[in-house]
Protein backbone atom coordinates (compact mmCIF):
# COMPACT_ATOMS: atom_id res chain seq x y z
CA UNK A 1 0.00 0.00 0.00
CA UNK A 2 1.00 3.62 -0.55
CA UNK A 3 1.29 5.72 2.62
CA UNK A 4 -0.06 9.14 1.69
CA UNK A 5 0.87 10.80 4.98
CA UNK A 6 -2.65 12.08 5.71
CA UNK A 7 -6.14 10.73 5.26
CA UNK A 8 -6.68 11.23 1.56
CA UNK A 9 -10.28 10.17 0.91
CA UNK A 10 -13.30 8.96 2.79
CA UNK A 11 -14.94 6.37 0.56
CA UNK A 12 -18.50 5.19 1.04
CA UNK A 13 -19.19 1.71 -0.33
CA UNK A 14 -22.95 1.18 -0.59
CA UNK A 15 -24.49 -2.26 -1.15
CA UNK A 16 -27.69 -4.28 -0.85
CA UNK A 17 -26.95 -8.01 -0.61
CA UNK A 18 -29.23 -10.99 -0.05
CA UNK A 19 -26.92 -13.99 -0.45
CA UNK A 20 -23.43 -14.89 0.71
CA UNK A 21 -21.06 -15.22 -2.21
CA UNK A 22 -18.77 -13.55 -4.69
CA UNK A 23 -19.84 -9.96 -3.98
CA UNK A 24 -18.81 -10.34 -0.33
CA UNK A 25 -15.44 -11.63 -1.50
CA UNK A 26 -15.12 -8.70 -3.90
CA UNK A 27 -15.78 -6.13 -1.15
CA UNK A 28 -13.34 -7.58 1.36
CA UNK A 29 -10.66 -8.19 -1.27
CA UNK A 30 -10.97 -4.66 -2.64
CA UNK A 31 -10.72 -2.95 0.74
CA UNK A 32 -8.00 -5.23 2.12
CA UNK A 33 -5.81 -4.56 -0.95
CA UNK A 34 -6.60 -0.88 -1.43
CA UNK A 35 -3.34 0.81 -2.51
CA UNK A 36 -3.76 4.03 -0.47
CA UNK A 37 -3.27 3.24 3.21
CA UNK A 38 -4.75 6.46 4.53
CA UNK A 39 -8.04 6.27 2.66
CA UNK A 40 -10.95 5.19 4.85
CA UNK A 41 -13.93 3.07 3.84
CA UNK A 42 -17.43 3.04 5.25
CA UNK A 43 -19.38 -0.01 4.10
CA UNK A 44 -23.12 0.70 4.15
CA UNK A 45 -24.92 -2.65 3.93
CA UNK A 46 -28.45 -3.88 4.64
CA UNK A 47 -28.78 -5.15 8.19
CA UNK A 48 -30.32 -8.49 7.14
CA UNK A 49 -27.56 -9.55 4.74
CA UNK A 50 -26.78 -13.17 5.76
CA UNK A 51 -23.07 -12.55 5.20
CA UNK A 52 -22.82 -9.38 7.29
CA UNK A 53 -20.83 -10.90 10.15
CA UNK A 54 -18.60 -12.61 7.62
CA UNK A 55 -17.90 -9.19 6.10
CA UNK A 56 -17.05 -7.76 9.51
CA UNK A 57 -14.64 -10.56 10.34
CA UNK A 58 -12.82 -10.58 7.00
CA UNK A 59 -12.17 -6.86 6.62
CA UNK A 60 -8.56 -6.28 7.64
CA UNK A 61 -8.25 -2.62 6.77
CA UNK A 62 -9.45 -0.01 9.34
CA UNK A 63 -13.04 0.65 8.39
CA UNK A 64 -16.57 1.24 9.55
CA UNK A 65 -19.63 -0.87 8.76
CA UNK A 66 -22.95 0.92 8.89
CA UNK A 67 -26.19 -1.00 8.39
CA UNK A 68 -29.35 0.22 6.67
CA UNK A 69 -32.98 -0.82 6.30
CA UNK A 70 -33.51 0.67 2.84
CA UNK A 71 -34.38 -2.75 1.40
CA UNK A 72 -37.55 -3.25 3.45
CA UNK A 73 -39.70 -3.45 0.31
CA UNK A 74 -37.80 -6.54 -0.91
CA UNK A 75 -38.59 -8.45 2.28
CA UNK A 76 -42.17 -7.15 2.51
CA UNK A 77 -43.12 -8.00 -1.09
CA UNK A 78 -41.69 -11.53 -0.91
CA UNK A 79 -43.62 -12.30 2.26
CA UNK A 80 -46.82 -10.87 0.84
CA UNK A 81 -46.56 -12.70 -2.49
CA UNK A 82 -46.00 -15.97 -0.65
CA UNK A 83 -49.51 -15.69 0.83
CA UNK A 84 -51.32 -15.64 -2.55
CA UNK A 85 -50.62 -18.31 -5.16
CA UNK A 86 -52.67 -17.44 -8.25
CA UNK A 87 -55.84 -15.90 -9.63
CA UNK A 88 -57.31 -12.43 -9.59
CA UNK A 89 -56.13 -11.64 -6.06
CA UNK A 90 -52.53 -12.24 -7.03
CA UNK A 91 -52.86 -9.93 -10.07
CA UNK A 92 -54.30 -7.20 -7.87
CA UNK A 93 -51.55 -7.76 -5.33
CA UNK A 94 -48.83 -7.55 -8.00
CA UNK A 95 -50.31 -4.27 -9.30
CA UNK A 96 -50.38 -2.86 -5.77
CA UNK A 97 -46.77 -3.91 -5.16
CA UNK A 98 -45.60 -2.30 -8.42
CA UNK A 99 -47.10 1.03 -7.36
CA UNK A 100 -45.66 0.65 -3.87
CA UNK A 101 -42.22 -0.24 -5.24
CA UNK A 102 -41.77 2.86 -7.36
CA UNK A 103 -43.32 5.14 -4.77
CA UNK A 104 -40.84 3.73 -2.27
CA UNK A 105 -37.99 4.09 -4.78
CA UNK A 106 -38.39 7.83 -5.10
CA UNK A 107 -38.74 8.18 -1.33
CA UNK A 108 -35.55 6.12 -0.99
CA UNK A 109 -33.62 8.66 -3.04
CA UNK A 110 -34.38 11.39 -0.48
CA UNK A 111 -33.78 9.14 2.54
CA UNK A 112 -30.39 8.11 1.20
CA UNK A 113 -29.59 11.68 0.17
CA UNK A 114 -30.11 12.70 3.80
CA UNK A 115 -27.66 10.00 4.88
CA UNK A 116 -25.06 11.20 2.40
CA UNK A 117 -25.44 14.86 3.43
CA UNK A 118 -24.82 13.98 7.07
CA UNK A 119 -21.84 11.71 6.44
CA UNK A 120 -18.57 13.31 5.43
CA UNK A 121 -17.54 11.18 2.45
CA UNK A 122 -16.05 12.39 -0.81
CA UNK A 123 -16.19 9.24 -2.94
CA UNK A 124 -18.98 6.72 -3.62
CA UNK A 125 -18.76 3.16 -4.91
CA UNK A 126 -22.14 1.46 -5.27
CA UNK A 127 -21.74 -2.33 -5.36
CA UNK A 128 -24.82 -3.95 -6.87
CA UNK A 129 -25.60 -7.60 -7.61
CA UNK A 130 -26.98 -7.64 -11.12
CA UNK A 131 -28.84 -4.85 -12.82
CA UNK A 132 -31.31 -3.46 -11.88
CA UNK A 133 -30.41 -5.39 -8.74
CA UNK A 134 -31.18 -3.68 -5.44
CA UNK A 135 -33.45 -0.65 -5.61
CA UNK A 136 -31.47 1.04 -2.85
CA UNK A 137 -28.30 0.73 -4.95
CA UNK A 138 -29.84 2.59 -7.88
CA UNK A 139 -31.34 5.16 -5.51
CA UNK A 140 -27.90 5.66 -3.90
CA UNK A 141 -26.29 6.58 -7.23
CA UNK A 142 -28.96 9.21 -7.85
CA UNK A 143 -28.97 10.46 -4.23
CA UNK A 144 -25.20 11.02 -4.27
CA UNK A 145 -25.53 13.53 -7.07
CA UNK A 146 -28.52 15.25 -5.44
CA UNK A 147 -26.49 15.55 -2.21
CA UNK A 148 -24.19 17.92 -4.07
CA UNK A 149 -21.05 15.80 -3.93
CA UNK A 150 -18.25 17.16 -6.11
CA UNK A 151 -17.17 13.80 -7.50
CA UNK A 152 -19.69 11.55 -9.24
CA UNK A 153 -20.06 8.05 -7.87
CA UNK A 154 -19.29 4.75 -9.58
CA UNK A 155 -22.06 2.20 -10.07
CA UNK A 156 -20.58 -1.29 -10.00
CA UNK A 157 -22.58 -4.46 -10.68
CA UNK A 158 -21.62 -8.13 -10.61
CA UNK A 159 -24.13 -10.00 -12.71
CA UNK A 160 -25.99 -9.60 -15.97
CA UNK A 161 -28.43 -6.81 -16.71
CA UNK A 162 -31.98 -7.95 -17.40
CA UNK A 163 -34.45 -6.17 -19.70
CA UNK A 164 -37.13 -4.05 -18.03
CA UNK A 165 -40.64 -5.54 -17.88
CA UNK A 166 -42.85 -4.20 -20.65
CA UNK A 167 -45.49 -2.74 -18.34
CA UNK A 168 -42.90 -0.77 -16.29
CA UNK A 169 -40.46 -0.08 -19.12
CA UNK A 170 -41.11 3.66 -19.22
CA UNK A 171 -40.35 4.26 -15.57
CA UNK A 172 -37.39 1.85 -15.61
CA UNK A 173 -35.87 3.75 -18.54
CA UNK A 174 -36.26 7.02 -16.65
CA UNK A 175 -34.54 5.57 -13.58
CA UNK A 176 -31.73 4.18 -15.73
CA UNK A 177 -31.27 7.61 -17.31
CA UNK A 178 -30.88 9.19 -13.86
CA UNK A 179 -28.41 6.47 -12.78
CA UNK A 180 -26.37 6.97 -15.96
CA UNK A 181 -26.27 10.75 -15.56
CA UNK A 182 -25.39 10.51 -11.86
CA UNK A 183 -22.53 8.03 -12.29
CA UNK A 184 -18.99 8.75 -13.45
CA UNK A 185 -18.72 5.14 -14.68
CA UNK A 186 -20.85 2.02 -14.95
CA UNK A 187 -18.41 -0.74 -14.07
CA UNK A 188 -18.99 -4.46 -14.21
CA UNK A 189 -16.81 -7.56 -13.96
CA UNK A 190 -16.59 -8.86 -17.53
CA UNK A 191 -17.11 -7.86 -21.14
CA UNK A 192 -20.08 -10.24 -21.32
CA UNK A 193 -21.74 -8.45 -18.40
CA UNK A 194 -20.99 -5.03 -19.85
CA UNK A 195 -22.57 -5.99 -23.17
CA UNK A 196 -25.74 -7.11 -21.38
CA UNK A 197 -26.38 -3.40 -20.72
CA UNK A 198 -27.54 -3.27 -24.34
CA UNK A 199 -30.82 -4.64 -22.94
CA UNK A 200 -31.37 -1.33 -21.12
CA UNK A 201 -32.24 1.51 -23.51
CA UNK A 202 -30.59 4.26 -21.44
CA UNK A 203 -27.31 2.36 -21.16
CA UNK A 204 -27.06 0.89 -24.65
CA UNK A 205 -24.94 3.72 -26.09
CA UNK A 206 -23.42 5.09 -22.89
CA UNK A 207 -19.71 5.95 -23.05
CA UNK A 208 -19.49 5.31 -19.30
CA UNK A 209 -19.67 1.52 -19.63
CA UNK A 210 -16.55 -0.46 -18.77
CA UNK A 211 -15.42 -3.64 -17.03
CA UNK A 212 -12.70 -4.55 -14.56
CA UNK A 213 -12.03 -8.26 -14.11
CA UNK A 214 -12.21 -9.48 -10.54
CA UNK A 215 -9.08 -10.39 -8.64
CA UNK A 216 -8.42 -12.60 -5.64
CA UNK A 217 -5.98 -12.56 -2.76
CA UNK A 218 -3.01 -14.88 -2.78
CA UNK A 219 -4.29 -18.05 -1.07
CA UNK A 220 -3.05 -18.83 2.42
CA UNK A 221 -1.09 -22.08 2.81
CA UNK A 222 -3.11 -25.19 3.65
CA UNK A 223 -1.46 -28.02 5.55
CA UNK A 224 -1.69 -31.69 4.62
CA UNK A 225 -3.32 -32.26 8.00
CA UNK A 226 -6.14 -29.88 7.05
CA UNK A 227 -6.76 -31.59 3.71
CA UNK A 228 -6.56 -35.03 5.33
CA UNK A 229 -9.10 -33.97 7.96
CA UNK A 230 -11.45 -32.63 5.30
CA UNK A 231 -11.28 -35.82 3.26
CA UNK A 232 -11.83 -37.83 6.42
CA UNK A 233 -14.89 -35.72 7.30
CA UNK A 234 -16.60 -36.65 4.01
CA UNK A 235 -15.35 -40.25 3.95
CA UNK A 236 -12.98 -39.91 0.99
CA UNK A 237 -9.64 -41.76 0.88
CA UNK A 238 -6.34 -40.38 -0.43
CA UNK A 239 -6.68 -42.55 -3.55
CA UNK A 240 -10.04 -41.08 -4.50
CA UNK A 241 -10.18 -38.30 -7.11
CA UNK A 242 -12.08 -35.38 -5.63
CA UNK A 243 -14.16 -33.20 -7.97
CA UNK A 244 -15.19 -29.89 -6.43
CA UNK A 245 -18.07 -27.56 -7.32
CA UNK A 246 -18.16 -24.25 -5.42
CA UNK A 247 -21.40 -22.41 -6.23
CA UNK A 248 -24.60 -21.18 -4.66
CA UNK A 249 -27.51 -23.60 -4.96
CA UNK A 250 -29.25 -21.69 -7.76
CA UNK A 251 -30.68 -23.28 -10.88
CA UNK A 252 -28.36 -21.29 -13.16
CA UNK A 253 -25.28 -22.80 -11.50
CA UNK A 254 -25.97 -26.22 -13.04
CA UNK A 255 -26.17 -28.71 -10.16
CA UNK A 256 -28.41 -31.06 -12.13
CA UNK A 257 -26.14 -30.81 -15.14
CA UNK A 258 -23.01 -31.71 -13.15
CA UNK A 259 -24.79 -34.75 -11.73
CA UNK A 260 -25.44 -35.91 -15.30
CA UNK A 261 -21.76 -35.25 -16.06
CA UNK A 262 -20.60 -37.07 -12.95
CA UNK A 263 -22.54 -40.20 -13.88
CA UNK A 264 -20.25 -40.59 -16.91
CA UNK A 265 -17.12 -39.77 -14.89
CA UNK A 266 -18.04 -42.24 -12.16
CA UNK A 267 -18.38 -45.06 -14.69
CA UNK A 268 -14.85 -44.41 -16.00
CA UNK A 269 -13.29 -43.60 -12.62
CA UNK A 270 -15.11 -45.46 -9.81
CA UNK A 271 -12.65 -44.02 -7.28
CA UNK A 272 -14.01 -40.49 -7.70
CA UNK A 273 -16.15 -38.28 -5.49
CA UNK A 274 -18.04 -35.06 -6.19
CA UNK A 275 -18.32 -32.35 -3.52
CA UNK A 276 -20.86 -29.53 -3.94
CA UNK A 277 -20.53 -26.55 -1.65
CA UNK A 278 -22.12 -23.12 -1.55
CA UNK A 279 -24.67 -20.76 -0.07
CA UNK A 280 -28.37 -21.52 -0.23
CA UNK A 281 -31.34 -22.52 1.85
CA UNK A 282 -32.03 -25.92 3.37
CA UNK A 283 -34.77 -26.36 0.77
CA UNK A 284 -32.39 -25.66 -2.14
CA UNK A 285 -29.84 -28.15 -0.80
CA UNK A 286 -32.50 -30.77 -0.13
CA UNK A 287 -33.71 -30.49 -3.75
CA UNK A 288 -30.18 -31.25 -4.94
CA UNK A 289 -29.94 -34.09 -2.43
CA UNK A 290 -33.15 -35.63 -3.78
CA UNK A 291 -31.72 -35.58 -7.30
CA UNK A 292 -28.58 -37.34 -6.03
CA UNK A 293 -30.67 -40.06 -4.36
CA UNK A 294 -32.81 -40.56 -7.47
CA UNK A 295 -29.63 -41.08 -9.52
CA UNK A 296 -28.16 -43.60 -7.01
CA UNK A 297 -25.15 -41.40 -6.36
CA UNK A 298 -25.52 -40.90 -2.60
CA UNK A 299 -22.25 -42.66 -1.76
CA UNK A 300 -20.29 -40.68 -4.36
CA UNK A 301 -21.59 -37.12 -3.88
CA UNK A 302 -21.40 -34.82 -0.84
CA UNK A 303 -23.56 -31.71 -0.46
CA UNK A 304 -22.19 -29.03 1.88
CA UNK A 305 -23.45 -25.61 2.97
CA UNK A 306 -21.36 -22.46 2.52
CA UNK A 307 -17.85 -22.79 3.96
CA UNK A 308 -16.03 -19.73 5.26
CA UNK A 309 -12.64 -21.08 4.16
CA UNK A 310 -12.81 -22.55 0.63
CA UNK A 311 -9.01 -22.78 0.54
CA UNK A 312 -9.11 -26.13 2.33
CA UNK A 313 -11.61 -27.51 -0.18
CA UNK A 314 -9.61 -26.26 -3.16
CA UNK A 315 -6.36 -27.63 -1.75
CA UNK A 316 -8.06 -31.00 -1.26
CA UNK A 317 -9.47 -31.23 -4.80
CA UNK A 318 -7.98 -32.78 -7.93
CA UNK A 319 -10.20 -30.68 -10.19
CA UNK A 320 -12.68 -27.79 -10.03
CA UNK A 321 -15.83 -28.15 -12.12
CA UNK A 322 -17.93 -25.12 -13.09
CA UNK A 323 -21.13 -26.32 -14.81
CA UNK A 324 -22.94 -22.96 -15.02
CA UNK A 325 -25.90 -22.94 -17.42
CA UNK A 326 -26.55 -19.22 -17.83
CA UNK A 327 -25.82 -15.79 -16.37
CA UNK A 328 -22.31 -16.57 -15.10
CA UNK A 329 -20.83 -13.09 -14.99
CA UNK A 330 -17.19 -13.97 -14.32
CA UNK A 331 -16.51 -17.15 -12.37
CA UNK A 332 -14.42 -15.92 -9.44
CA UNK A 333 -13.93 -19.45 -8.20
CA UNK A 334 -12.02 -20.23 -11.41
CA UNK A 335 -9.38 -17.64 -10.55
CA UNK A 336 -9.24 -19.09 -7.02
CA UNK A 337 -8.60 -22.56 -8.44
CA UNK A 338 -5.86 -21.21 -10.74
CA UNK A 339 -4.18 -19.58 -7.73
CA UNK A 340 -4.26 -22.96 -5.96
CA UNK A 341 -2.86 -24.72 -9.05
CA UNK A 342 -6.06 -26.76 -9.39
CA UNK A 343 -7.16 -27.60 -12.97
CA UNK A 344 -10.53 -26.30 -14.13
CA UNK A 345 -13.18 -27.67 -16.50
CA UNK A 346 -16.04 -25.24 -17.06
CA UNK A 347 -18.95 -24.52 -19.36
CA UNK A 348 -18.63 -21.88 -22.06
CA UNK A 349 -21.10 -19.47 -20.48
CA UNK A 350 -21.13 -15.70 -19.89
CA UNK A 351 -17.80 -14.30 -18.75
CA UNK A 352 -16.10 -17.66 -18.17
CA UNK A 353 -14.26 -17.64 -21.55
CA UNK A 354 -12.66 -14.35 -20.47
CA UNK A 355 -11.04 -16.19 -17.55
CA UNK A 356 -10.07 -19.51 -19.18
CA UNK A 357 -8.09 -19.88 -22.38
CA UNK A 358 -9.56 -23.11 -23.70
CA UNK A 359 -7.00 -25.90 -23.87
CA UNK A 360 -4.28 -23.70 -22.35
CA UNK A 361 -5.30 -22.68 -18.82
CA UNK A 362 -8.36 -24.91 -18.55
CA UNK A 363 -11.06 -26.56 -20.63
CA UNK A 364 -14.36 -25.09 -21.85
CA UNK A 365 -17.38 -27.22 -22.70
CA UNK A 366 -20.85 -26.92 -24.19
CA UNK A 367 -23.32 -26.34 -21.31
CA UNK A 368 -25.80 -28.73 -22.94
CA UNK A 369 -23.44 -31.69 -23.47
CA UNK A 370 -22.73 -33.61 -20.23
CA UNK A 371 -20.80 -36.35 -22.05
CA UNK A 372 -18.37 -33.85 -23.56
CA UNK A 373 -17.70 -32.27 -20.17
CA UNK A 374 -17.23 -35.69 -18.59
CA UNK A 375 -14.69 -36.57 -21.29
CA UNK A 376 -12.63 -33.48 -20.47
CA UNK A 377 -12.78 -34.21 -16.74
CA UNK A 378 -11.59 -37.78 -17.25
CA UNK A 379 -8.84 -36.47 -19.53
CA UNK A 380 -7.58 -34.14 -16.78
CA UNK A 381 -7.71 -36.82 -14.08
CA UNK A 382 -6.09 -39.56 -16.18
CA UNK A 383 -3.27 -37.54 -17.79
CA UNK A 384 -1.11 -35.98 -15.04
CA UNK A 385 1.66 -34.85 -17.43
CA UNK A 386 -0.57 -32.70 -19.65
CA UNK A 387 -2.58 -31.58 -16.62
CA UNK A 388 0.59 -30.20 -15.04
CA UNK A 389 1.08 -27.90 -18.04
CA UNK A 390 -2.56 -26.83 -17.78
CA UNK A 391 -2.16 -26.04 -14.09
CA UNK A 392 1.01 -24.00 -14.54
CA UNK A 393 -0.56 -22.02 -17.38
CA UNK A 394 -3.57 -21.35 -15.16
CA UNK A 395 -1.37 -20.16 -12.31
CA UNK A 396 0.53 -17.87 -14.67
CA UNK A 397 -2.75 -16.45 -15.95
CA UNK A 398 -3.88 -15.76 -12.38
CA UNK A 399 -0.66 -13.88 -11.65
CA UNK A 400 -0.96 -11.79 -14.81
CA UNK A 401 -4.69 -11.08 -14.87
CA UNK A 402 -6.54 -11.88 -11.67
CA UNK A 403 -4.57 -10.75 -8.61
CA UNK A 404 -6.28 -8.72 -5.91
CA UNK A 405 -3.70 -5.96 -6.16
CA UNK A 406 -4.26 -5.47 -9.89
CA UNK A 407 -8.01 -5.22 -9.33
CA UNK A 408 -7.70 -2.81 -6.38
CA UNK A 409 -5.26 -0.60 -8.29
CA UNK A 410 -7.67 -0.31 -11.23
CA UNK A 411 -10.59 0.65 -8.98
CA UNK A 412 -8.42 3.11 -7.06
CA UNK A 413 -7.28 4.79 -10.28
CA UNK A 414 -10.91 5.07 -11.36
CA UNK A 415 -12.30 6.29 -8.05
CA UNK A 416 -9.50 8.65 -6.98
CA UNK A 417 -8.46 10.09 -10.36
Amino acid sequence: MIDDGVTSHRILLFCELNVVGGVDTFITTLINHWPHRNDRFTVVCNWDHPGLENLRSRLEYPNEIFTHNFNWYHRFSRRLLATVNAGLMRKILVAFLVILRYTNFFLLIFRIKKLFVHRNHDRLLVVNGGYPGGDSCRAASIAWRLAGKLESGIHNFHNFASPPPRFTGFIENRIDRYVERSSAQLVTVSRACMESLDLRKSFAKSSKRMFIHNGIARPKPVSSEQTDNFRLSIGVTDHCALLLMLASYEERKGHRFILDVFQFVYKDIPLSHLVMCGSGSELERSCVQEQIISMNLSSAVTVLPFQDNPNILLASAQILVVPSQFEESFGLVIAEAMAHRVPVVATMVGGIPEVIEDGISGYLCDPSDPHAMATQIVKVLMNPASTKNLVEAGYERYQQKFTAQRMADEYANLLIS
